[in-house]
């Protein structure tokens, strides 16, 4: 049994990737039922709302009940042994069928090309004996049932690629472009799983099952108030808080709207905070986190945990098709009422800016999660032991390999790999976004304090996780 069934098992709950993609509503004039009807807002700070907050004590006694998996099923499947497209050497699925990597990369790329190929045969091209014709694959490729629903999109998208497929095939048969033996083969494919999976595959699909836990989290009604005001060291003693995950339920966020000052009742919750928190309680959960010292992982926390939940606000921002950081509920920090004094310039790198570098090479969901990883691993942040340093570097290197030949697969060696520099230049565009916001709760900060100051108003207490992070 190798770590990551370890791990998973630990963390296991029904989860499903397509949740992550629904967005909160875009109407501002939506009415909250937590504040009898007002509309909700934000005020004192960029990250802040008004919502229902829910907290659990972790030393709270709980007990998850996992349903027990017969063995005796697996046992008894076959693994495929060629591709049912192309014929050629195969033992895994994609898209519900047993094929090989080239036509997995194929038809994605047919699928999310939108463009219909035509065949200068009259469909009549024999592929399964090396004839290269795009239309008679990707023909191939729908009568034998690939499934596009495993595809990363959005929910709308996704209904239309499937009603198009299912249309396709449906005219295919109709035409009889399909012969006895294919439409037996549909049948029997969709019954063959995958037995064995590539290392690489294991890596992605437990980072891809770390982060559907920490979004559902993030997209629920999470609220860890206390830890606020907790340095790092605290949060890291913690067992980590997605164990419980399935004790949240998605929250019906109110819309957030300007400017009038919040109305009395649930507590706030603090964006940033929140995403720097979750970031810590998924890092606690990587292999290596658990072979540092404990120096040696608040010294990485501190160093890579903004750049991190940085990274996670721009890409489930850019989900949204928003064109500024935008929170689970809508609130969106730029337009904090009380940032006037703040330069327009640096709020627009930290709340708009960022999202480019995601949205320019349209991250997809496994490239975020596996370049998180890599940001996790720096081992170039100040305050390591030389010994840390080592571990970390040899994790960094994992994730960077295990990223690089995921692109070639998907794209090809040379363009996998110009893909590959793509996205590790994002690592860099977050380095940089991440000073900036340093800069930007400086200056927020100083404001703020004048203001309490000249008011004769007591200064509420700092953000002890976020002074730390942001320092």
């Amino acid at each position: 049994m190798s770590e990551w069934d370890d791990l998973i098992g630990f963390l296991r709950d029904d989860i499903k990737l397509e949740d992550l993609g629904q967005s909160p509503s875009a109407n501002t004039s939506m009415k909250s039922e937590n504040f009898g009807g007002q509309d909700s807002v934000v005020s004192d700070s960029s990250y802040f709302s008004d919502c229902d907050a829910y907290y659990d004590d972790e030393e709270a006694e709980f007990s998850e009940s996992e349903p027990s998996r017969s063995e005796s099923k697996t046992n008894n499947l076959i693994a495929p042994k060629k591709c049912t497209i192309c014929g050629e050497p195969t033992n895994c699925c994609h898209y519900d069928v047993p094929s090989c990597s080239g036509c997995k990369t194929f038809f994605r790329r047919s699928v999310l090309s939108a463009k219909e190929p035509t065949c200068k045969r009259d469909g009549k091209c024999d592929v399964k004996n090396g004839v290269k014709c795009r239309a008679c694959r990707f023909n191939r490729c729908i009568l034998v049932g690939m499934n596009p629903a495993g595809m990363q999109m959005a929910e709308d998208e996704k209904n239309v690629v499937i009603n198009r497929i299912r249309e396709r095939k449906r005219t295919l048969l109709m035409e009889n472009r399909v012969d006895t033996d294919d439409l037996s083969l549909v049948a029997v494919a969709k019954k063959v799983p995958v037995l064995e999976q590539t290392v690489e595959t294991r890596n992605i699909d437990f980072l891809v099952f770390l982060e559907t836990k920490m979004a559902k989290m993030r997209e629920s009604n999470y609220n860890p108030r206390p830890l606020y005001f907790k340095p790092v060291s605290e949060v890291l003693k913690r067992k980590t808080a997605l164990r419980f995950s399935d004790r949240y339920e998605k929250a019906n966020w109110p819309a957030v709207k300007y400017p009038q000052e919040p109305p009395p009742g649930p507590p706030k919750r603090h964006w940033m905070a929140i995403d720097v928190i979750l970031t810590i309680e998924a890092a606690k959960v990587m292999p290596v986190f658990d072979k540092l010292d404990f120096q040696d992982k608040e010294a990485v926390i501190k160093n890579v945990v903004l750049m991190n939940a940085m990274l996670m606000e721009a890409f489930y921002t850019n989900l949204k098709h928003k064109d500024t950081v935008t929170m689970p509920d809508g609130m969106m920090p730029i337009l904090n009422p009380h940032g006037d004094d703040i330069p327009t310039k640096l709020q627009m790198e930290v709340f708009c800016r960022v999202l480019e570098p995601v949205k320019r090479i349209g991250l997809t969901f496994e490239e975020y999660t596996i370049l998180k990883a890599i940001m996790l691993c720096t081992p170039t942040a100040d305050g390591i032991s030389q010994k840390g340093r080592k571990m970390l570097q040899k994790e960094s290197e994992k994730y960077s390999k295990l990223l690089l030949r995921h692109m070639q697969n998907e794209f090809g060696v040379k363009s996998g790999a110009t893909r590959y520099s793509q996205i590790m230049a994002i690592f860099e565009a977050m380095a940089h976004f991440a000073q900036r916001h340093k800069e930007l709760h400086l200056l927020m900060k100083m404001a703020r304090e004048a203001h309490f100051q000249r008011n004769s108003i007591k200064i509420p207490q700092d953000m002890t996780i976020l002074e730390e992070v942001l320092r």
